[in-house]
């Protein structure tokens, strides 16, 4: 039995060219920004919730678990919008969501503002997950070279996550344990994160907002 397509050769495991593609590199370093903010809030949401707002241990458990299962249904139902409009469409308005109620956990002082935030929170990072293998593979115009650019985009994100918690808590010791300089240094993260985001779509079709990409 013959395979109906010859099997490909396998390619280098670091693809350098897309070093030198800005498009590549504008939305790699946006979710590098995004992993940053996100992986602190998940971290320290708990923690938050327990020195600041007095929740019991079982009770701050259940914000981390919440912030988790929250993004459920918009794990399911973004990708079907990004399907019709595209994945950077799509995912930029996600990463805005996510900053602007980072932002709001500044505002955050009683535990009905923690449940809300964490609910919120977990929708719109949820969301913006769900896109970041897909856009990645959008913005890769070689087929042969999607594997390598998607490994290497989530081998550098995964950086984002093992320094984006101690990075937070390094500032929350600085200011002897106030979490508002961490919160609102993940707040600028996500921001940098959506500026980044935009700039790697007009790098891709322009200044043309109803074009699907």
């Amino acid at each position: 039995m013959r395979p109906r397509l010859p099997p490909r050769k396998s390619g280098p495991i670091i693809d350098w060219d897309a070093f030198k593609d800005k498009l590549y590199v504008s939305y790699v370093a946006g979710l590098f920004f995004f992993v940053l903010s996100v992986y602190y809030t998940f971290y320290y949401l708990a923690s938050y919730g327990q020195d600041a707002l007095g929740l019991s241990y079982s009770d701050a458990l259940l914000l981390t678990t919440l912030v988790n299962g929250a993004g459920l249904p918009a794990r399911v139902l973004v990708p079907i919008i990004a399907d019709r409009i595209g994945p950077l469409n799509t995912i930029a308005p996600a990463g805005f969501c996510v900053a602007v109620i980072a932002f709001s956990w500044l505002a955050v002082h009683n535990v009905a503002g923690i449940w809300i935030f964490t609910t919120f929170y977990g929708l719109a990072s949820g969301a913006f997950q769900s896109l970041m293998p897909t856009g990645a593979a959008s913005i890769t115009k070689r087929l042969d070279a999607m594997g390598t650019r998607i490994g290497m985009c989530f081998s550098i994100v995964s950086f984002a996550g093992l320094t984006g918690p101690p990075i937070g808590g390094r500032i929350q010791s600085a200011t002897k344990d106030n979490y508002t300089g961490a919160h609102l240094w993940a707040a600028l993260c996500s921001s940098v994160c959506v500026g980044l985001l935009l700039l790697a779509r007009v790098l891709k079709v322009g200044w043309k907002p109803r074009v699907k990409c």
